[in-house]
């Protein structure tokens, strides 16, 4: 280290390199690079080590300052970041329709405010399908650690001897590090964006603590065996951990400690100075710039190629997030972050204010390109129904939906998850004598006495209160004579994607599958032995890509701009086999049961579409539009008439 910054070091860079082409290689291709997403982690490494270096240096010399402090980091991450922001922000007022710019408008927000990881977690995990449809999902990690860096230089001040406590410090780091690897196991989506990955940050603030105040202690320990073995963990963390499961858990350790060692060995043998190469350097000098565009633009690719995301329209996209990270190191991030003018400063925070506006702006009112009438969903909600039911107000309350037909005399109810809540209006329908009431929960199936949780996703107190709430429903509607008939709705994700976890409270031996049957056959048992009819809604198709892209698409890459999204018939009950073979085990088990399937409604005999007369049979996801739910309503009361 130097009198006032860490001295600099070609083999950091080097390392950096690593990181960028791991996490770029994995956004290229999970299924080649599916641990490449640990680059990260060694980021943080590097980032703790260098940053926490110049605190203490500066406390040392009584010289550090707050002020100076984030002038440092707005001129550090604001040039590069302020500009693929805005270059986001106008290319998608052409090319993404008005819910995928609002979408953009809210990431923007809170990646200007740096609370992207919050964001991000209470919305989807970052392995799920729909957080790779977010245009910037990748500022979680900034977020992450510009919350780190508000932190520490308070916890520095207040605690004057612990930068020079290397016991005080690895204490803390290990306690970060045991809630970190606990919280993997309870909710892994929390673990992998929550402030408890400070440990790995940390890491690089002990590593510059060991060297600042101990160097002369552990100098014998520095050599080419040190950061071989350091280059052998980042490299098996960024190539052989196997995916993101159970991350960052125990898994975040190979590449942080990796990444410890490397920086500790030093510059000077030989493993430092190969990493230390003139093309590592290179690349890791615009590692920061690379990092912010390569995302945005597979984004955007995906979205303009209409979904037909070949590989090689994202090795394409690559290669231009490099030559981009190139114009904007050189003529953008070195020029602002090296005059220390105030009117710099001054001018990259009132940017960065009038993004914080514009994000606003387009959060709440996107652009022109509205798509919204191609594929609706529950548009006339509050004016075919009423936020009442049949169930106690407590009940009432801990539910997410709970509606009821104006027209009174609701004699019918559907319990069920986010698939029945976007079925539901088409069971109002003005030609028909039904009333139907809807009650439900958001991923939350119709099942009695089995407990639910999703592997990754649950946090332990909702998974217990879907449990709680199904069967509480239940057993009011068991009670409540004036309910004649029930109907049960539920993604068949439940059963097919094999993320959840179902227990019989019965017996506890069951598999998951197993359990899952028990809990339908058990709610089915108890609504039917108290005079009930009870049907079940065999579950729309599925289709595996988001809705807009098989719509034309505002802005043309290709000749044809939108994507044929349908499935053949025979792909839709092949992929639905396991679920419909439980519907039908249950039919055969209590044969009063009712079992409407309207493929037909969604399928000739060939194929399943997504566009129906020109409209969206889907309005995101799985989740059919209001246009696929009048139609089945329709085709579905005509039916159920016969049955009553």
């Amino acid at each position: 280290m130097s009198n006032g910054h860490i001295r600099y070091r070609t083999d950091i860079d080097g390392i950096r390199a690593i990181a960028i082409i791991s996490v770029v290689l994995f956004h290229i291709s999970e299924t080649l690079f599916p641990s490449g997403f640990a680059g990260v982690d060694v980021f943080f490494v590097i980032s703790g080590y260098l940053i926490s270096g110049n605190i203490y240096r500066e406390l040392d010399r009584d010289a550090f300052s707050f002020k100076r402090f984030y002038a440092r980091r707005i001129r550090r991450l604001y040039p590069a970041l302020m500009v693929m922001l805005t270059s986001c922000l106008i290319f998608g007022w052409f090319a993404l329709f008005k819910r995928e710019f609002k979408v953009l408008g809210a990431e923007l927000l809170a990646g200007t405010a740096f609370f992207a990881n919050f964001k991000l977690y209470f919305e989807s995990g970052y392995f799920d399908q729909s957080a790779q449809l977010k245009p910037l999902l990748h500022l979680w990690s900034l977020s992450l650690e510009e919350q780190f860096y508000f932190c520490l230089p308070i916890l520095l001040i207040v605690w004057v001897p612990l930068r020079r406590s290397v016991g005080a410090l690895l204490v803390i780091t290990a306690m970060f590090f045991a809630f970190s690897y606990w919280l993997t196991y309870q909710n892994t989506s929390m673990a992998f964006y929550f402030p408890t990955r400070f440990w790995e940050l940390l890491m690089g603030s002990l590593l510059a603590s060991i060297e600042l105040y101990n160097g002369e202690r552990v100098k014998n320990l520095k050599s080419g065996i040190t950061a071989l073995v350091g280059l052998v963990l980042v490299t098996v963390g960024v190539t052989a951990l196997g995916g993101s499961e159970n991350f960052p858990g125990w898994k975040a350790v190979v590449p942080t400690l990796g990444t410890f060692l490397l920086i500790f060995a030093g510059p000077s043998n030989k493993i430092s100075k190969l990493i230390g190469n003139k093309l590592f350097v290179a690349v890791g000098l615009i590692s920061y710039p690379l990092y912010l565009w390569h995302w945005p633009l597979l984004y955007f690719g995906k979205m303009g190629f209409a979904g037909n995301d070949e590989t090689i329209h994202r090795v394409a996209a690559v290669c231009l997030a490099v030559i981009f990270s190139i114009g904007t190191y050189f003529l953008v991030e070195r020029p602002l972050r090296e005059n220390k003018s105030k009117r710099v400063l001054i001018g990259l925070l009132i940017w960065n204010a009038c993004l914080l506006g514009l994000g606003s702006a387009a959060k709440d009112h996107g652009n022109s390109n509205d798509e919204s009438s191609l594929m609706t969903l529950n548009s006339r909600r509050d004016e075919l129904t009423e936020k009442t039911c049949p169930f106690s107000e407590a009940l009432s309350k801990r539910a997410l939906w709970c509606f009821s037909d104006k027209r009174g005399k609701n004699d019918s109810v559907m319990i069920g998850d986010s698939h029945a809540d976007a079925f539901y209006i088409g069971l109002i329908q003005d030609h028909s004598l039904q009333r139907w009431s809807f009650i439900g929960r958001s991923g939350c199936p119709p099942i009695y006495r089995v407990t639910h949780e999703e592997h990754g996703g649950w946090k332990a107190d909702d998974a217990k209160d879907c449990s709680d709430i199904m069967m509480d429903i239940t057993d009011e509607l068991a009670e409540n004579g004036a309910i004649k008939n029930v109907m049960l709705v539920a993604t068949s994700n439940h059963l097919l994607m094999k993320k959840n976890k179902f227990t019989d409270l019965d017996d506890k031996a069951l598999d998951s599958d197993s359990s899952l049957f028990n809990g339908y056959a058990k709610n089915i048992q108890k609504l039917l032995a108290a005079g009930k009819k009870v049907i079940i809604l065999v579950d729309n198709p599925h289709v595996t890509e988001t809705p807009e892209l098989c719509l034309t698409r505002p802005l043309r890459f290709t000749e044809q701009n939108f994507k044929d999204c349908s499935i053949t018939r025979s792909q839709h009950l092949a992929a639905s086999r396991e679920y419909l073979e439980m519907v039908g085990k249950l039919q055969q088990r209590f044969p009063e049961l009712l079992v409407f399937d309207p493929i037909d409604e969604y399928c000739d005999q060939e194929v399943c579409p997504v566009l129906d007369d020109g409209k969206s049979l889907f309005a995101y996801t799985d989740h059919i539009s209001d246009h696929a739910n009048q139609k089945v309503g329709a085709a579905f009361l005509k039916w159920f008439e016969n049955k009553r």
